[in-house]
């Protein structure tokens, strides 16, 4: 294990912060919008389904680590599977954080440029995000989770606050039928974009970081923290705009705080909000470049992994550039990393789930059959 690694460094509620903000930040971008075309008045039922599905995933996951004390996710790998075994398990893991945090961070670019700074190149405005969460992941886990939590306050603070600014422009209508399209397609558009869900997996490789005897409190608050921020931005984009108006827009938090006014002199208030997202963002984007250098530091059986934050910049701010605009960011991101990446992942750890249960199976086989030669 990595020297610098072996104690816990943060508490709870930066666990729990953290956490929380590395899986809900989405609902400051795209998320909600190929949710509408599967539950169109009902589509905040599709977040409530999105965090039941996350708690039936944290079972095999916190019994992987309860059975394996002292290791994360990586390093029972390493124990179950053989070097060769997990250098595919932590290649996988490697592909899929730079797929997400890549995507993330030129989604964030994009919205930066198209709500608040038209005339600035994406790769500025890029460029600018990946230096400061660069910068703040260098400074170790410890302070990206303190940031996440002092953060988090700030944004919790600016999105009550949209959402109260936003209650005079609710139609309460909007929402009926109460069953939208019917259940079927309201579990079909569920499972389609479980992948909304899958930075959960991440608990399995923070264990590291944080009080063991904790994480129970810290997955169950970070998954109820994350689903009510994504199921509350659905739910008030769709009582602002209305279906199916709600289901043609991008980018529905930041819309709903451009109607937003007070009176004929404050308007344009989406500004008031901009460090929310911004906020969200950098915290989102230097926990994945750190976790990239994590599991690396981890595969590789190396005491530090600073040296290689800076080449895990590089890769995510490489794939950031990849699509050529905003569609095309948006389209490998709803359908592919958003509909595949949750039972991939799942995959991995059903194996080292498996694995486990043949393991102490033979163990107690073994110290049956010498009570009995005893």
């Amino acid at each position: 294990m990595p020297k610098q690694l072996e104690n816990p460094r943060i508490g709870v509620k930066e666990a729990i912060a953290v956490t929380a903000l590395f899986i809900g930040a989405k609902a400051f971008l795209s998320y909600q919008v190929p949710l509408y075309h599967y539950g169109a008045t009902a589509t905040w039922m599709i977040p409530v389904l999105h965090v039941a599905l996350a708690f039936a995933a944290l079972y095999p996951l916190l019994w992987l680590l309860d059975r394996h004390p002292d290791k994360n996710i990586i390093q029972i790998g390493q124990e179950m599977i053989g070097p060769y075994g997990n250098a595919a398990l932590s290649a996988f893991f490697v592909v899929i954080l730079i797929a997400l945090t890549g995507i993330t961070l030129r989604e964030f670019g994009e919205r930066v440029v198209s709500g608040f700074l038209p005339d600035t190149p994406i790769s500025m405005a890029v460029l600018l995000f990946i230096v400061a969460s660069t910068v703040i992941a260098f400074l170790g886990f410890d302070a990206i989770a303190r940031s996440a939590y002092i953060f988090g306050i700030a944004i919790a603070a600016g999105y009550v606050l949209l959402i109260g600014l936003s209650i005079p422009f609710w139609r309460l209508d909007a929402v009926f039928p109460l069953g939208g399209m019917g259940a079927k397609s309201i579990i079909t558009g569920a499972v389609i974009t479980s992948g909304d869900m899958v930075e959960i997996f991440i608990l399995g490789l923070i264990i590291s970081f944080v009080p063991r005897n904790a994480i129970r409190k810290i997955s169950y608050w970070s998954i109820g923290i994350a689903g009510a921020l994504l199921a509350s931005s659905t739910l008030v984009a769709l009582l602002v705009f209305t279906y199916p108006v709600v289901s043609e827009i991008n980018i529905p938090t930041l819309l709903v705080s451009r109607i937003i006014n007070i009176g004929r002199f404050l308007q344009r208030m989406e500004v008031i909000f901009a460090p929310v997202w911004m906020l969200s963002a950098l915290a989102q984007i230097s926990l994945g470049i750190y976790l990239i250098s994590s599991v690396t530091t981890y595969a590789l059986c190396l005491p530090y992994n600073r040296p290689f934050i800076l080449p895990a910049a590089v890769a995510v701010t490489a794939l950031a550039f990849v699509p050529n605009n905003v569609a095309e960011a948006l389209s490998w991101d709803i359908g592919i990393i958003r509909r595949y990446t949750f039972f991939a992942v799942g995959v991995p750890l059903v194996l080292l789930y498996g694995l486990t249960i043949l393991r102490d199976r033979k163990g107690g086989d073994r110290a049956e059959k010498q009570q009995e030669n005893s």
